[in-house]
């Protein structure tokens, strides 16, 4: 219960029923289009959403607090001086190494928070290329499979796929898990 995850995304729904009673600071400016809340708040309720509450799904964290604050690396070194011990960044800045990011990446490590990032297909050609965030060292790089082990979410479409390289580190279930976007909407995503 004195865990702080923070996400690091586009905006959130705070007022969605999962998130009720979860959040202690949003600094996500207000605006963007719809697509950057329904993304953020799915992600903040699979990491800490309510659980046991009558309605809606199960969060990996439900016991947890959230910090919410919108996309970038100084959002990142903000989330852990926060006090955010985990932070989860399902974004990407790019398929180019910057050392320093690198320097940034560390100082977060350094500080005592986690990064997980999502090893997503960043256009980066080739499922193998590295992207960024989750290729820096210190950062704990995610990549998804479906149900029969599969990267690519329909078998045959390379531009379904995300990365699989040497920096991910692990494989989790990424297509059609429970999701929420919005007050009263439950889905797969």
């Amino acid at each position: 219960t004195n865990v702080i995850i923070g996400v690091s995304d586009g905006n959130f729904y705070t007022n969605h029923e999962e998130l009720l009673n979860k959040v202690i600071s949003n600094t996500a400016p207000a605006g963007g289009p719809s697509s950057y809340y329904t993304h953020g708040t799915a992600v903040a309720i699979t990491a800490a959403g309510s659980t046991d509450n009558g309605i809606g799904k199960s969060s990996i964290g439900y016991n947890c607090k959230l910090s919410l604050t919108d996309m970038g690396y100084n959002q990142l070194l903000s989330l852990s001086y926060g006090g955010a011990r985990v932070i989860n960044a399902s974004w990407t800045s790019g398929c180019s190494y910057s050392g320093y990011i690198q320097m940034v990446i560390d100082e977060v490590y350094n500080n005592g928070t986690i990064v997980v990032a999502a090893a997503v297909n960043a256009s980066c050609g080739n499922a193998n290329n590295l992207v960024y965030p989750a290729a820096y060292d210190n950062v704990f790089a995610v990549t998804s499979v479906g149900p029969n082990n599969n990267h690519e979410r329909t078998i045959g479409n390379a531009a379904t796929t995300h990365q699989h390289n040497e920096k991910v580190d692990l494989s989790a279930p990424g297509y059609d898990v429970a999701i929420s976007t919005m007050n009263g909407f439950y889905s797969t995503g």
